[in-house]
């Protein structure tokens, strides 16, 4: 045996055993029988042998063949015996599986072969009759016959005009004879070459190209052109290789040839579509105002951008790692190691302690190495607080600091997103402007003391030559006291310090600031910088640089130099560097500049003590540093920074440093403010912080959040039906979701909106408030704002006002509810007209005294002696056993015992009680988190947080109600979506969502089906939508799409679709032809007709689309395939005769004869 190529040519006598020979021969080869024990190989002539080789087997010409793999065989092909494209030969590959396999083959690299890729195909001839049939790129168009087979055809497309209700015939021909088409089938790639002018697809049984006008779901298998892959698809479809394709959405560029759904969805939304040309380009983005998207906002160059609702410049120097932030903005964090991955900016960590301890609900579960139990709350650890916040640049965000309580766990450069992050990671990293943090070479012994090159602190306190210090985010020759601290053997005496590069002279340096840092010369600052003389006197020390400062052999601390002998004297100098009252020979501005002590100086023995007592009022504290008052836990305090006195806060009027405030003081100011070690003004918050703070914070959460009196935070727990304008600390999120009454987000507040409101002032507002303006408007959801109207829309709309809502004939406006209804169906109005007395008499009316309106009582207008029963349709319960609450779900009843949970029904099942809410039985996905997980539907993750159970993990497929689904090989999935349900298990079933699911059609020309619950979009938007029926439903066209009756949510649009839907017990019903009992009532609807074949009204023949159900209907229907149209009636065979008299053509015969015969003579 030899070593040889892939590629080549294997000899017969090169094999030595039966399957080497048989299976790996690129050659005709004889193998010996696999009964005996012998083995052989030998060339044997392309002739029929049975003992022939696979390779010789499927080379044979001729007859049909196989190879049979297990007994070694080479036979003539059985078709009961062919189970796929694998082992035959070419007319078996082509002939034989295109007459009893659906499958597609090829004949590729001398064998035949499945394909599903045809990108390399470029010979028809090669493929059976379902993959010649699928050819779509429109380079190659094949056509297939029984007696010919795959060919390549050079007939171009002709784009037939077929309307879907209409009949299409000739001016000049009649009809064409109705026989059933006996044309070659074409590939799709005959219609994907059509028109340019027209949208095409492949016609039914693809024998010839239709035009049509409707939107298509997929892209591939239709044989699309380019203008309708393009166009009229609502699919991810991109025009490439000459075929309209699934598209890619990664790494594809905004001038491909997508459609609109593709183009705004790829490249991070970085493309826009124009509807006019049809067109994808790149997007401009120049200012943050530019975005329209949260994915472009982060994607804006050159400006620091924001994104919350909208994309907003950043005007503050960010300082957190933050989703939302753009890549500009993360790279220029300031506080904290941030990443960029998902399009998030966020912190680099392995474990988030300030989310993760909340999460933790019992005290057994609170891991004690990062959290502690407190106040019946998992926290984070006291000793993960200490970090301190700027007072200058307040921070937006609750600070996520870096430090031992946070677990980092980087593990190269190319992590670190933001500058800061990389400059000072402990990581040997170097930073550049346009590609970022990379990883330094550590094999290089030293490196370049040069400020423009960006190395990080680890490689220069590592790899830096002598006398070369990190300053901001370079290795620099200027060095100051840090190098001398961090390197104590140098010393300013060394000899060594001729090599500092620094050589400017004194009088170089024209600020106080770059006088005091410079290091080469011995300086000093009296308004401008110059050098020392040796005969100095009256020197004022805090004026002299670090070579000055030695020289005079004073002290140099905090970068300035001290006297020596005022830091051991009690006097006026201040010394930042202690931070412990009892510290001995400290001066009063000392003592009462400590921060991490309570501290108060006794003046009487002249020294600082800690303070112990922190019980007493506010003015009870003199002579005291502010964290004393920042530690008055039973007072509203502050710190008058000119007295050294606690004074009680003004309501009135803000403290002027929120530092030397109290937390009681800091929860109860009327601006944002959170309690860490002190009080922190905020302008961005986030909710179920374990942070005490005031209302205003609440406000500024991004998601719904509201402010919990009773512990002072901000949660996201609430009852949305008893929450009103006015409640306190309710986010913008929240605000807009309000449904009790019409509220606006302004000034950080929700609050009443005044009816007099134009609709284009109402912004950030909930669908009441567009209700109650004065003028015709209606909800836009998206926006959050209220928008003109001028024409009558359904009534159903949301948040329309009256004027609008009279604009529809069929709409009434229900003032009891502040809503437009429709009018067949319009609530008794029983409460508007009543004055305050006899709204107060009524027992379902309430006097609102804010809105000075009398609307509908809710449970939240009773007493708690009075809250039992229901209103409205809502069931009565005491939270916190004081407010008396709505509830239409169990989520919505909170702050109860948990035993009262089992005793409120909804929908004939009790609820599920746990940490003082309620929830519904099968939503076991929010009951474990916040529950003990004793619960076998519960269990315990990685992170040792309670979890509800995967589907997989259940033994119960059952056990989450419909969330969960049983396949038939008992495996247990997430039942999310139609589309994953198995064909036998379709019908009839439902998914999480609700939406029944179905067997059908997903389109008109194509006999393939798919499970859904989109029952009638198959008929798009063309006539055959309205009154169709399908799968026992009726279709209506509403708002330009094809649904059934049972859809449609609309009152007024149900009732008024007389004969094909029905508004009944609350519900819209899909009216049947096959209800109408008689001829009568059937034929009355001009959709339907009776059936005396049938003796049964069924739908009208212009509705069928199936051309064998049209048929089935003898003497009623028929389908004519010239139009693929089926026709009421009897087909009629055009009589293609024609009578011709005798007599008169041989009169005419005899004239011209004579006049012949007159002429020549």
């Amino acid at each position: 045996m030899f070593c040889k190529l892939v590629t080549e040519v294997n000899l017969c006598s090169d094999f030595n055993t039966n399957i080497g020979c048989a299976l790996r021969a690129q050659t005709p080869c004889i193998v010996a029988s696999p009964s005996t024990d012998s083995s052989g190989c030998t060339t044997a002539a392309l002739t029929f042998n049975s003992k022939l080789n696979q390779f010789g087997c499927t080379q044979l010409v001729g007859d049909v063949y196989r190879y049979d793999m297990y007994e070694y065989e080479c036979k003539l092909l059985i078709a009961t015996e062919m189970i796929g494209c694998e082992n035959l030969n070419f007319n078996a590959c082509i002939k034989s599986t295109s007459s009893y396999l659906t499958l597609m083959c090829a004949w590729i690299n001398q064998r035949c072969q499945q394909i599903n890729d045809f990108t390399n195909v470029n010979d028809c001839t090669k493929l059976n009759k379902y993959a010649c049939m699928k050819v779509e790129k429109n380079d190659l168009i094949c056509k297939w016959d029984d007696t010919n087979f795959c060919l390549a055809s050079t007939e171009s497309s002709s784009c037939a005009s077929i309307s879907p209700t209409t009949p299409i015939t000739s001016d000049d021909f009649p009809p064409t004879p109705y026989v059933k088409a006996s044309a070659p089938y074409n590939s799709l790639s005959l219609c994907s070459k059509g028109e340019s002018t027209k949208a095409c697809m492949a016609k039914v049984g693809q024998q010839g190209c239709v035009e049509f006008n409707y939107t298509v779901e997929i892209c591939s298998g239709l044989g699309l052109n380019r203008k309708a892959c393009i166009e009229q698809t609502t699919g991810y479809c991109i025009w490439q290789d000459n075929q309209c394709q699934n598209a890619q959405l990664d790494n594809q560029n905004c001038t491909a040839q997508v459609n609109k759904k593709t183009c705004q969805a790829m490249n991070d939304e970085m493309c826009q579509w124009n509807d006019s040309t049809h067109t994808c380009s790149n997007i401009t983005l120049v200012e943050c105002s530019d975005a329209t998207s949260y994915l472009q906002c982060v994607n804006v160059p050159n400006k620091e951008c924001y994104y919350v609702n909208t994309c907003q410049e950043l005007k503050i120097l960010p300082l957190v790692c933050k989703k939302g932030f753009n890549k500009v903005a993360c790279r220029k964090v300031q506080n904290q190691v941030c990443q960029f991955t998902n399009n998030e900016c966020s912190l680099i960590g392995e474990f988030d302690y300030w989310q993760v301890c909340p999460l933790y609900k019992t005290l057994a579960t609170c891991p004690t190495s990062t959290c502690q139990w407190q106040n019946s709350q998992c926290i984070i650890k006291t000793e993960c607080l200490h970090a301190q916040q700027s007072l200058t640049t307040p921070l937006d965000e609750i600070p996520y600091m870096l430090d031992i309580c946070t677990s980092i766990k980087l593990f190269a450069c190319i992590q670190i997103y933001n500058k800061i992050g990389c400059m000072t990671s402990s990581l040997y990293c170097k930073w550049h402007d346009l590609t970022g943090c990379s990883s330094f070479a550590t094999y290089l012994n030293t490196i370049t003391c040069d400020d423009s090159i960006k190395y990080n602190k680890k490689v220069c306190d590592q790899y830096a030559p002598k006398f070369c210090e990190f300053k901001d985010d370079s290795c620099s020759p200027k060095i100051s006291d840090y190098y001398f601290t961090n390197i104590p053997s140098q010393t300013l005496a060394s000899t060594e310090i001729n090599q500092d590069v620094e050589t400017e002279q004194c009088d170089f340096y024209t600020t106080r600031e770059t006088c005091l840092q410079s290091t080469k010369y011995a300086c000093k600052w009296t308004g401008f910088c110059e050098s020392l003389s040796d005969n100095e006197i009256n020197i004022t020390y805090s004026e002299l640089n670090l070579k000055a400062c030695i020289k005079f052999k004073q002290q140099w601390r905090q970068r300035q130099c001290i006297e020596t002998s005022f830091v051991f004297m009690p006097n006026e100098v201040v010394d930042r560097n202690i931070q412990v009252c009892e510290t001995p020979f400290i001066s009063k501005s000392t003592c009462m500049n400590i921060s991490a002590q309570p501290c108060t100086f006794n003046t009487a023995q002249n020294k600082c003590e800690k303070t112990t007592n922190l019980s007493n009022n506010c003015s009870s504290y003199l002579n005291v540093n502010q964290k004393t008052c920042q530690l008055l836990k039973n007072h509203a305090c502050q710190y008058n920074e000119l007295t050294f006195t606690c004074v009680s806060v003004n309501q009135n009027q803000l403290p002027s440093n929120l530092d030397g405030v109290s937390l009681i003081a800091c929860i109860s100011l009327s601006i944002p403010a959170y309690w860490n070690n002190g009080c922190k003004q905020v302008t961005r918050f986030q909710c179920d912080s374990v942070y005490k703070s005031s209302p205003s914070a609440c406000a500024l959460a991004l998601g719904p959040c509201i402010y919990d009196q009773s512990t002072s935070q901000c949660v996201s727990t609430y009852n949305i039906n008893s929450i009103y304008c006015d409640t306190p600390g309710i986010s913008q999120e929240l605000c807009t979701s309000i449904i009790r009454q019409p509220c606006i987000f302004k000034s950080n507040q929700c609050q009443i909106i005044p009816n007099t409101y134009s609709c284009s002032q109402a912004k950030l507002v909930n669908q009441l408030a567009c209700a109650s303006l004065n003028q015709s408007c209606v909800y836009d959801s998206l926006n959050q704002s209220c928008k003109a109207v001028i024409q009558a829309l359904k009534c159903s709309s949301p948040g329309l006002s009256k004027n609008a809502c009279l604009l529809n004939p069929s709409c009434a406006f229900n003032y009891d509810y502040t809503q437009c209804q429709c009018q067949y169906i319009v609530s008794p109005q029983i409460c508007h007209n009543l004055t305050s007395t006899d709204c107060s008499a009524n027992s379902s009316c309430f006097y609102d005294t804010l809105l000075q309106v009398c609307r509908r009582k809710y449970c939240e207008d009773l007493s708690p002696k009075q809250c039992v029963g229901s209103m409205e349709g809502k069931q009565c319960y005491l939270s916190n056993r004081i407010y008396c609450q709505s509830a239409s779900k169990c989520e919505d009843i909170i702050n109860v015992d948990n035993s009262y949970c089992e005793d409120i029904f909804f929908d004939g099942f009790p609820c599920l009680g746990t940490n003082r809410r309620c929830f519904s039985q099968n939503n076991f996905q929010d009951y474990c988190p916040n529950s003990d997980c004793s619960n076998n539907s519960c269990k315990y993750n990685q992170l040792n947080v309670c979890q509800a159970l995967t589907c997989f993990q259940l033994d119960d497929c059952t056990k989450l109600g419909n969330y969960c689904l049983q396949l038939s090989d008992g495996s247990c999935i997430e039942n999310n979506s139609c589309q994953s349900l198995e064909s036998d298990m379709c019908n009839g079933a439902t998914v999480r969502t609700q939406a029944s699911c179905l067997l059908q059609k997903y389109n008109l020309y194509l006999e393939d089906v798919m499970c859904t619950s989109q029952v009638c979009e198959l008929y798009g938007i063309s006539d055959l939508c309205n009154g169709n029926e399908y799968n026992g439903y009726t279709c209506l066209l509403v708002d330009q799409k094809c649904i059934p009756c049972d859809q449609i949510l609309d009152v007024c649009t149900c009732m008024e679709a007389t004969g094909i839907c029905l508004w009944k017990n609350n519900k819209c019903h899909s009216v049947q032809c096959s209800e109408l009992l008689n001829a009568a009532s059937c034929n009355s609807l001009s959709r339907c007709s009776w059936s005396n074949l049938n003796n049964a009204c069924m739908i009208h023949c212009n509705k069928v689309i199936n051309s064998d159900d049209c048929d089935s209907r003898t003497g009623e229907c028929y389908f004519d395939y010239a139009t693929n149209f089926c026709s009421a009636g009897v087909y009629k065979t055009p009589n293609l005769s024609i009578q011709i008299d005798i007599s008169s053509i041989y009169a005419i015969y005899l004239t011209l004869s004579i006049i012949t015969y007159t002429l020549i003579l």
